[in-house]
């Protein structure tokens, strides 16, 4: 068997390769040699711009003037690469560690590059993606301040547990693979495709013993390759990514959201075996690789033992639904891989997921209550929802799992409207408490969303809350700022729209006429604004519209967090639970 890449062809000896509706087709041979099949390479196209999703993006991830020095105090380095250093660091008004990432410009990492990176992240709102807090730029570098994830990469795991001769359990597996999944699920159904997924970029919240059934929580990272592409057209042009992980089809430069499950099916490999399904350091890759000329030739070996296929004996230990799955995504035919929607119905997954979860009336109660906050007042909770880590959310990423449906990663308001008028409310109550939750209005309510109207509803977090958003306003800790800066920044952090009375709303938290807020006006303001909000829901209490025992706040439990996880106060959405899980 061989395979040749001349000029701007590529030519494949003992496969048939074709195009079916825009895919890569490869059809096995009956003969040992079929004639060989050219297919020209399609030309690199410049990268299409990040779309707008989840809350406003100018909530997330916004530019912050100075240097991250005057913000955070460094901890350690943990690391320094071609890309960059890494370092933890603490905020210096506290609060729990973050990470700095710096990364240098270069010609092959320029400006632009590095801020598409950031735009990608910030319109990715999901549990299972990692959040950008903000960004600093100085002369030839940005610094990124993204969440710190403690429990390392899942290549390090997985590298110690075949150093070891143990095994990973399936149910580990499965969680970890279904969280994955989800969370690319949610970046197709926002038009982008990540391209270099690997064991390497996803990391681990918190470390896990997995001897004690500790529970992973899985982050993608490094969306710096990532690709948007038209709903109308869902193909990619940019080749790009890891050779050992890549789908063959982006080796043609000519793929679809479906090379992102080729790339999982390789880590599901990877982890049901402990070795990568095309390995460069085996042998016989390394035979192979030895007589290489350039690039493009690799390029072809690599090709040529994905289309073979990996030897499917390193998996034959594992149960026949996960093997079963393991080979579906890493078809070489993207068009009979599954979606990664597809992939989450697999049988396999229902080990991980366990029972229905029963939501109780008490959750979708405290959503509804959410309409009576000011537009003001939600903008400020969902800022403050960006800034608020995975670990402190540990509770509302599990509730928000139960209200949301795997594949979506995202709460349809059409389904929460229905929810909304099963409690009694009136369809028009029902569509004005969904507006509320749907910040941005794209008709679905995002996590962070989700995290704003719960902060909304208890009492502890409010308290909290007004402090960090003071400080989106008062950046050098003076205690006040000036009328006029108050404005500006109101509309630069996208907390009013451009119809809105901004100059009304800044006199109005100036009760003393002074010419600036303080803290202390600001506080007044919210707490004011906060007892209309009690009035109201008093009022509908008394009509019947919410039931009195539930028009309290909420409580917000103590510290409560996975293992492994700093102490930070968690917030859940009920009194009681009355989740039913595995």
């Amino acid at each position: 068997m061989g395979l040749w890449l001349l000029g701007r062809g590529i030519l494949i000896q003992g496969f048939t390769v074709q195009w079916v509706t825009g895919c890569l087709d490869v059809v096995r041979p009956a003969a040992p040699l079929q004639p060989m099949v050219a297919l020209p390479r399609a030309p690199v196209q410049v990268q299409r711009p990040i779309c707008q999703a989840g809350v406003q993006t100018t909530l997330f991830g916004h530019r912050k003037p100075g240097a991250w020095e005057g913000c955070y105090s460094l901890v350690k380095t943990l690391g320094k690469g071609c890309f960059g250093t890494v370092h933890l660091v603490k905020p210096r008004d506290g609060g729990e560690e973050r990470v700095v990432k710096e990364v240098p410009f270069k010609p092959n990492m320029p400006r632009e590059s590095v801020l598409r990176e950031i735009e990608n992240m910030k319109a990715m709102d999901h549990p299972h993606v990692l959040k950008v807090f903000e960004y600093y730029e100085s002369i030839g570098k940005i610094c990124m301040v993204l969440e710190a994830c403690k429990g390392g990469e899942l290549q390090d795991l997985i590298a110690a547990h075949a150093r070891s001769g143990l095994a990973l359990p399936e149910r580990f597996i499965s969680e970890v693979m279904g969280q994955s999944l989800e969370a690319i699920s949610y970046c197709h159904s926002k038009n982008l495709i990540h391209k270099d997924l690997k064991a390497e970029n996803i990391m681990l919240l918190h470390q896990v013993d997995i001897a004690a059934g500790d529970r992973p929580h899985c982050i993608i990272i490094d969306l710096g390759l990532a690709e948007m592409f038209l709903p109308s057209l869902p193909r990619g042009k940019i080749y790009g990514g890891t050779k050992t992980t890549m789908a063959p089809e982006v080796m043609f430069s000519n793929f679809g959201p479906k090379c992102d499950v080729y790339s999982l099916g390789c880590i599901l490999f990877q982890l049901l075996s402990g070795q990568l399904p095309c390995d460069p350091n085996s042998a016989d890759m390394q035979r192979r690789l030895q007589g290489c000329r350039s690039k493009a030739q690799e390029r072809g070996i690599f090709l040529e033992a994905k289309l073979r296929g990996p030897d499917w004996r390193l998996v034959s230990k594992a149960s026949a639904d996960s093997q079963e799955l393991v080979r579906r995504m890493m078809s070489p035919q993207e068009t009979t891989r599954p979606s990664c929607e597809e992939a989450l119905e697999h049988r396999w997954f229902q080990m991980a997921r366990g029972s229905s979860a029963v939501i109780p009336a008490e959750q979708l109660q405290a959503l509804a209550r959410y309409r009576q906050h000011s537009a003001f007042q939600r903008a400020l909770m969902a800022k403050v929802a960006t800034k608020m880590s995975t670990a402190q959310t540990a509770d509302l990423v599990a509730e928000f799992k139960d209200l949301s449906r795997p594949s979506c990663g995202s709460l349809r308001t059409a389904d929460l409207q229905t929810s909304f008028e099963s409690l009694g409310l009136t369809p028009r109550d029902a569509e004005t408490a969904v507006k509320a939750l749907d910040v941005d209005g794209n008709g679905c309510v995002e996590f962070s969303e989700f995290v704003a109207a719960c902060i909304a509803t208890s009492g502890e977090w409010q308290k909290k809350a007004v402090k960090v958003a003071w400080h989106e306003f008062d950046t050098v800790r003076k205690g006040w700022v000036e009328n006029s800066d108050m404005v500006k920044m109101l509309h630069l952090s996208g907390l009013v729209s451009a119809n809105t009375d901004a100059d009304a709303l800044v006199r109005a938290m100036d009760s003393k006429g002074l010419g600036r807020v303080a803290f202390q006006d600001f506080h007044a303001y919210l707490e004011h604004e906060l007892q209309l909000v009690d009035k109201a829901e008093s009022v509908l209490s008394e009509v019947g519209q919410v039931p009195a025992s539930e028009s309290n706040h909420l409580a917000a439990r103590g510290p409560v967090g996975p293992p492994g996880a700093e102490k930070a106060s968690t917030l859940t959405l009920s009194h009681r639970r009355g989740i039913t899980r595995s």
